[in-house]
């Protein structure tokens, strides 16, 4: 028995915690070859998928970073400033806009685009074999629907829209909120917001093109 229960302590000593799938054993016959296949395609979609969402919890992070810089400008500390902090602020603000967009071409232009490669071989493999869950036809057919579809892009947009506000709010207190100053601001804004909603909207490919 003392054998027995080292033998099963080494063994989970030697398990990773990062393995996605355990598959059989892999035979000549197609079925079992498009299985595993499968299996890996599904593995290397969920990798992709967890790296999309580490770039989305860094832009986050910058969020909070850029919140906390806020913070410290406006307080006792902040005062001592060499530069007045509103400029600072807004140096804060361009780099944590330029930084997300960064974040967002990353996303959407390289993982994303990786992701889809994925989840077009595995949605082959479901058309060739019933057997198979209509997981990845499913999310095609979401994809190529205006109605469902759903853009990774407006996350980013809205953390640009925040800063956005920010910047709004900061630039019309510089002309101390006189009403004819302060809407054409408010205006000037709104179309920046909405020129670089439509860029980052316009960028991301829903794969259109493609037939599921």
């Amino acid at each position: 028995m003392l054998g027995v229960q080292e033998d099963k302590l080494e063994f989970e000593g030697q398990e990773d915690a990062n393995t996605d799938f355990i598959i059989d054993n892999i035979d000549g016959t197609k079925r079992s070859i498009n299985y595993g296949l499968y299996s890996q395609l599904s593995a290397l979609k969920n990798f992709y998928f967890r790296i999309q969402n580490s770039y989305r919890m860094t832009a986050v992070t910058w969020l909070i970073a850029a919140f906390i810089g806020m913070g410290f400008l406006f307080s006792q500390d902040g005062k001592n400033m060499p530069l007045h902090p509103i400029v600072i602020l807004f140096f804060i603000l361009l780099a944590t806009m330029g930084g997300i967009t960064l974040l967002w071409f990353l996303d959407i232009f390289i993982y994303q685009t990786y992701f889809y490669s994925v989840v077009l071989s595995e949605a082959e493999l479901e058309k060739d074999d019933e057997w198979l869950p209509n997981i990845n036809l499913n999310i095609g057919l979401l994809q190529m629907n205006p109605k469902t579809i759903v853009l990774q892009s407006y996350f980013y947009i809205g953390c640009q829209f925040i800063l956005l506000s920010i910047m709004c709010l900061m630039t019309i207190s510089l002309v101390e909120f006189k009403p004819l100053y302060s809407v054409l601001i408010i205006a000037g804004f709104i179309c920046i917001g909405w020129l670089i909603s439509y860029i980052l909207i316009r960028a991301e490919c829903p794969k259109e093109s493609v037939s599921f």
